[in-house]
C-alpha cells in the first residue's frame, strides 16, 4: 500500500462523498471510485458503508483514516520545517482571507509587495471557510478572530468594525431608521450562524430575513441592489458611496484582525518578508478597518 491509496480512503473518510473526496484531491469522481475499489480489494475488506448521509467509514475504514492522519501530519510536518529553513526571496506565498478582505483590504497592499519582490508568487486562496495551516492549505491567513487557535504564530494588526448600511434607493422605501424589526434584512446563511452579526439579525429582526448570502460580498451585493439593510464591515460600507450607515461600530461585532502563519514556516525569507511587509500595510488601514471616521 502506497501514499496514494491512503490519501484517497482519508480524503472519502473526511468529506464524507466520492464527490466531496474528488474536489479535493483534483481528481474525477470515476477514478475516485475506481481507486476505492482497488484498495478494498487489496485489502480484501471494506472500508465504507454507503448510507443516506454518504460514505461511513466501517472499523477498518476508521484504522485506515487513523493511520493516514498519522502518516500526513509527519508529512505536512516535514514539509513545513524544511520550508521554514528556505533563505531565499523567491517561490509561492500561499494566502488565506476571507472574501471581504481579498477584494476590499488587500489588492492594492498586493500590488506594491509585488513591485518590492518580483520573485515571490503571491497564490490568494478566498473563501469563506478558514484555511488549514497544519496542513499547508494556505502558508499565511488573515483572520477576523478574537483567538486564533492551533499551533499559529503571528500579529493582532488591527480591530474590525461591523455596523448596518442599506442603499439610498431601499431607505427612500424604507424610512424607518434604527427601528431595525420593521426593516427587511440580507443575513448570513447557516455558515455564519455563529457570529455576533448573525445573532443580531435573529435578535433583533426575527424573520424578517428576506435574502441570506454565504459571503460577505454576496450581502454587500444584495444591499446594494436594495433587498434589505445588511450588517458589514466597515471600511466595506464606509467605502461604497451607493450605501448609508445606519449605526455607529457596534461594540457587540468587533473583532480583531489576525497576519497567521505555523511556527514552522515564520523562518523562511519569502513568508517573513511577506509578514513584515503586509503587517505595515495593514496597520496603515486601522482607522479604516475600526469604522472610526464615520461614526465619531
Amino acid at each position: 500500500m502506497d501514499w496514494d491509496d491512503l490519501r484517497i480512503g482519508l480524503a472519502i473518510s473526511r468529506a464524507g462523498s466520492l464527490s466531496g473526496a474528488a474536489r479535493v484531491l483534483k481528481l474525477n469522481h470515476a477514478t475516485v471510485w475506481r481507486r476505492l475499489k482497488a484498495l478494498e480489494a487489496s485489502l480484501d475488506i471494506r472500508l465504507f458503508e454507503r448510507g443516506p448521509e454518504g460514505y461511513v467509514p466501517t472499523a477498518a475504514g476508521d484504522e485506515l483514516r487513523r493511520a493516514a492522519e498519522a502518516m500526513e501530519g509527519a508529512a505536512d510536518g516535514l514539509d513545513r520545517r524544511l520550508s521554514g529553513r528556505d533563505a531565499r526571496l523567491t517561490g509561492i506565498v500561499r494566502l488565506s482571507a476571507l472574501d471581504s478582505f481579498a477584494l476590499g483590504l488587500l489588492p492594492r497592499h498586493l500590488a506594491r509587495f509585488r513591485a518590492l519582490h518580483p520573485g515571490i508568487t503571491v497564490e490568494l486562496a478566498i473563501g469563506s471557510t478558514l484555511a488549514n495551516l497544519t496542513r499547508r492549505d494556505a502558508d499565511v491567513a488573515l483572520r477576523a478572530t478574537n483567538a486564533p487557535t492551533g499551533s499559529l504564530v503571528g500579529q493582532r494588526l488591527a480591530e474590525v468594525g461591523m455596523a448596518v448600511y442599506a442603499s439610498h434607493d431601499y431607505l427612500a422605501r424604507n424610512p424607518f431608521g434604527t427601528d431595525w424589526a420593521r426593516h427587511e434584512w440580507v443575513a448570513p446563511d447557516e455558515i455564519f450562524a455563529h457570529t455576533a452579526f448573525a445573532k443580531f439579525v435573529e435578535r433583533e429582526a426575527p424573520g424578517r430575513a428576506v435574502l441570506r448570502a454565504d459571503t460577505e460580498s454576496g450581502m454587500h451585493a444584495a444591499c446594494v441592489a436594495g433587498i434589505g439593510t445588511a450588517v458589514l464591515a466597515c471600511f466595506v460600507g464606509d467605502d461604497d458611496p451607493r450605501l448609508a450607515r445606519l449605526s455607529p461600530a457596534l461594540p457587540e461585532f468587533d473583532h480583531g484582525l489576525w497576519l497567521l502563519t505555523h511556527e514552522d514556516l515564520r523562518g523562511a525569507a519569502r513568508i517573513r518578508a511577506f509578514l513584515d511587509f503586509m503587517a505595515q500595510a495593514i496597520r496603515s488601514d486601522r482607522s479604516r478597518l475600526k469604522g472610526t471616521p464615520a461614526s465619531a
